[in-house]
Parts: C-alpha cells; structure tokens; sequence
C-alpha cells in the first residue's frame, strides 16, 4: 500500500532505487517491489482517462541486493514490473560464505529476468571462481544492451581468457569494463590485459577500462618472472586491441606485468585517442617505455590522473616523463611514487610551475637529496596549489628538510593569500626535533588547512613531538594525526594533545 501511493504521489519520478540489506532478504515482497517499479498501464486498473497521467514515467530502476534469498522475489518483480532500464548491483553478498549452486541459479535467473533491459550489472567483491561466473554467462549473454560491467574483487584465476571470450560474442555495447582482481595469477601465465583482449576489442564505445591486479594487502602485485612474462606478452599481444577505441578516456592497467615491448605496442594504438585517467603502476617497464608514451602525452591535453608508481623509470625516465607533462596542462594527480627518479627529479619538477591545475602529488620512496629538496622547494614557492602531498621514505634528513619548509610556508592561494595543503604525509623520513618546530610555524605561517598530517617514524621523540603542539591547538580542520614510533603518549603529552581541542 505504501509503495502505491508513492506511486501516485510521484508522478514526475524518472528514477527508483531500491536496496535490499543484508538479513531482509525473507521479508521482501514481489508485489511491493513491481509497484515500485511500475507495471504498464494495461496490467493496472485505470476509472479514469485522467489517471493515466498520474502513472510514475520511471525510466531506470536501481537494484541493490545484498541477501541472496530475495533473488527470487526480486525476478519476480522484475518480471511483473515491466521494461524498465535495470542496474543491478549484487556486489558484495558472498564475502561470508562461497555461493551455493543453487543461490547462483537463483542469481542466474534474476540475471535472465533482467534481459535487454539490464543496462548494469556489479557483480563485485563476491569471492567467485572462474567456474561461478562460467555458470552465469549464459545468462549474461542474454543482457545485450549492457553497458556497465564490474567483475572486480574476485578470484579469476586462469580462467578469464574464455569467459571474455564467451561474453564477446554478445556484449558489444559496454563503455564500462572493471576486471581488477585481488590476485591475478601472473606467475602462471599472461596477465588480465591478454586475457580480456576479446572483450576489449569488440565494444569500440569503452570509456572506462580497469584491469588493476593487486594482492590480498591491496598493495600493487611486484614485478616477477621478467623473461618469461615478457616472451608470453611479445607474442600475445594484439596491436589492433585499442585501434577502434576512440572514446577510451580511462585505462586502469596496475600490476599487469607489462613489459618494455608491450609499452611500445599499447602506445601505438594509443596515439589516436584522448585520455583522461592512465594507470600504469606496478608494471616492468623502464625509461624505455616512458620514452613510448611520450607522443601519447603530448596528444593528451585533456589528461587529469597519471599513476606510474613502482616502476624503474630512472633519471632517464624521468627527463623523458618531464616532456610529456608538458603538454597535460589538465593534470590534476601525478603519482611518480617508487620509480628510483633519483636526479631525474628535478627534470620533472622543472614542469610542475606549469601544471595549473595540479592537486596530488605523490613522490614517495624517491630520494630527496639536497639538490631535489631544493628543486621541490622552488616548485612549492611558485604558485602550486597542492592539496595532497605525499613523501614517504623519501630519506629527508633534518637539514634538507628546511627547504621544503620553506616551500611549505610559501605554498599560498594567491587569491586568499592562504594555504591550500590538505594531507601532508611525511612518514618514515629522518626529522628530528628543530624539523617539527620550523613545520609548525610554517603550517601557522601559511594557514594550510590540513585534515591529515602523518609523521610517523621519524628521528624525534616525545620532545619533539611538543613543539607541534602549537600548531595542534590551531588546526580546526585536522581529522587524523600519525605520530607512531615517536613515544608521545606520556602523561604530560597527552594533556597537551586533549588541550588542543577534538580536532587534534
């Protein structure tokens, strides 16, 4: 009843979401859910002529189940309920206990039920085997006109290759494809790149394509295997994959083992295309491979996110990095994190004045010797208006830490003469107790509006930890403070920490 007279209470409704939570999978009702939905005007009663205009035009309805037991009540309803756009989202609802066959027969048939109308589909975070997603195929080759697809977050193993080449042969209207997974598997043979190749290349409308693979610590899979990996790509690869991708504006490809070789082919079908999120981390590629991407780069103006992290790019790397920047005056993220830059750095922070709109930086795990602290300090002074900068175990001792606390205090909006720094992560570095009082001041200085500060594991002990006290009982907008390894929580510490207010 209530769903009823939402109905006709609503009637200029374009969209319905509906989330079924875990544990009410039982109480469901089809009923409630295909008045929600909206059945044609020919299976409802109408007295009036007049009526008809009070019926809800709903045009997408947004599934959320997280109980396997309401899939049935849900067919149920999608069946009754009429050709509405569908997305489906079923992420999630195995993380407990592995599918049954018979929960993915029900999940099959609510798939099946869906049909042309299914235009998304999530099937995330569930835990499936190749074999689990085999079983459904059938019914997601039914789906023609879907458009979104997420297989992320599940235990794909060696079996992809097949179950894109299946899917293949009827999805072709995808701009959406997420097949990142926990573990790839890479040591036993090629990477998810090879694998979805078929399914790649048949939906030319792809926008977004996300084939990360990270390890069960959600850190990027570390290169291995070079020379077996890098003769299994060399001879798999397909330069004509991303030929017909014109409206590829994402690509997501961490931890895929890409070699030097495969850099080379992929950039060449790269040329024509205009990208807006590169993902390349945790790859084995070199300075070789950057010097690849160079000419992608430069016709890339509208490119906001580049990740290169974890690979040995060098200083040669880096000066050829540095000229592909150039051209990226959109950039808004650049994570160079772990690529052994080493002089390489000042190379790119020479280009950094010129990104405007540049917002993260990530430089971690390259070293900061004095001639790159005082390149960064340079950059840092010059107008950039950085909201995330993060230089974990970057090695800055305590002396070179003062150029970069000059830049710090200098790193002002020139339009509100403030600072604009909102997560500043410093962890594992070599600051002592004179570091933590020039940061203060210069965080007083410059008024950044810092919500993270991290700072663990340094060379200060408790005695430099209170020199930022005074900093503490100023930052409003601080959420969370790292000082591990740094013997803070004495009593007379822990004072000072509650005196500076909830924020701290």
């Amino acid at each position: 009843r209530v769903c009823r007279r939402l109905r006709s209470c609503l009637p200029w409704c374009r969209l319905v979401e509906v989330q079924i939570k875990p544990g009410r999978g039982k109480l469901v009702r089809h009923e409630a859910l295909s008045e929600m939905m909206c059945r044609p005007a020919a299976q409802r009663r109408v007295n009036r002529a007049r009526d008809v205009d009070k019926i809800p035009k709903v045009m997408q309805v947004n599934l959320i189940v997280q109980d396997a037991m309401a899939a049935p009540a849900v067919t149920k309803a999608v069946r009754e309920g009429g050709r509405r756009s569908i997305m489906l989202d079923v992420s999630g609802i195995a993380k407990d206990e592995l599918f049954s066959r018979a929960s993915l027969s029900r999940l099959g048939d609510l798939i099946a039920a869906c049909g042309t109308c299914l235009t998304g589909l999530s099937l995330a975070g569930n835990g499936f085997q190749t074999s689990d997603l085999h079983l459904l195929s059938d019914k997601i080759q039914t789906c023609c006109n879907l458009t979104s697809l997420d297989l992320s977050g599940n235990r794909l193993r060696g079996g992809v290759g097949r179950l894109a080449a299946n899917l293949s042969r009827h999805l072709t209207s995808l701009t959406r494809l997420d097949v990142s997974q926990p573990d790839s598997g890479r040591g036993d043979g090629p990477g998810l790149l090879l694998d979805c190749q078929p399914l790649i290349r048949v939906n030319t409308n792809l926008k977004q394509l996300n084939l990360t693979c990270r390890d069960d610590s959600c850190r990027a899979i570390t290169p291995v295997h070079h020379v077996a990996i890098s003769s299994a790509r060399a001879n798999g690869l397909d330069r004509t994959t991303f030929l017909s991708l014109e409206m590829l504006q994402e690509v997501q490809l961490e931890g895929n083992g890409l070699t030097d070789m495969d850099m080379k082919i992929l950039a060449d079908s790269w040329k024509a295309l205009s990208l807006k999120h590169l993902n390349l981390s945790s790859n084995d590629f070199s300075s070789q491979a950057v010097a690849s991407l160079v000419e992608v780069l430069h016709k890339s103006s509208r490119l906001e996110v580049l990740h290169m992290s974890h690979n040995e790019l060098g200083p040669q790397g880096a000066s050829a990095l540095s000229e592909g920047l150039m051209a990226c005056q959109s950039l808004c993220c650049l994570n160079v994190s772990w690529c052994a830059l080493g002089n390489g750095l000042q190379d790119i922070a020479r280009i950094l004045p010129e990104l405007k709109e540049l917002r993260n930086l990530d430089l971690s795990g390259n070293e900061l010797d004095e001639a790159n602290c005082k390149s960064l300090q340079e950059v840092l002074s010059g107008g950039l208006r950085l909201r995330t900068l993060r230089l974990q175990q970057c090695r800055i001792l305590d002396q070179r830490f003062t150029h970069l606390v000059c830049g710090l205090s200098r790193m002002l909006d020139s339009d509100t003469q403030q600072g604009t720094l909102e997560e500043l992560d410093l962890l594992r570095n070599f600051i002592e107790e004179e570091g933590c009082r020039k940061l203060a001041d210069a965080l007083i200085s410059a008024r950044h509006p810092l919500r993270r500060l991290v700072l663990g594991y340094n060379s200060f002990q408790e005695s430099g930890a209170s020199l930022l006290f005074p900093y503490l009982q100023q930052a409003v907008h601080l959420q969370f403070l790292d000082l591990r390894g740094s013997n803070v929580l004495t009593t007379a510490a822990r004072a000072a920490v509650y005196a500076a207010g909830p924020s701290s």
